[in-house]
């Protein structure tokens, strides 16, 4: 009896799901972390406007209420190797080559 139950149960959530899908209505996903038999690490975050989920560093964002994906990002690594170089924020100026003239940082006008 407790197996036709269940599998009664399945039946019915089956067919909400396609009906939901039909209606083209987003997914639940719940916030957590999770690891695959093979190794990958999966993590899945929750805010009120994006559902995030990052697999080998790649984040990928849903709008939490279209289920749709919004963009994608790159995660920094939480480690850095031995003798990596260090990471930097600085910009460093480019210096203009003799082909290309330096140009003033308001319009288009050429100096000097």
């Amino acid at each position: 009896m407790r197996i036709r139950l269940r599998a009664i149960w399945t039946w019915i959530v089956g067919a909400l799901g396609r009906v939901l899908n039909s209606l083209r209505v987003p997914g639940f996903v719940r916030e957590g972390r999770y690891k695959s038999r093979l190794g990958e690490r999966i993590r899945v975050r929750v805010s009120p406007l994006f559902t995030v989920i990052n697999v080998r560093g790649l984040n990928v964002f849903f709008d939490r209420l279209t289920g749709r994906v919004d963009g994608v990002s790159l995660s920094q690594p939480r480690y850095m190797p031995a003798g990596a170089p260090e990471p930097t924020l600085r910009a460093e100026p480019v210096e203009p080559t003799a082909q290309e003239p330096a140009r003033s940082r308001i319009g288009d006008t050429q100096t000097g």
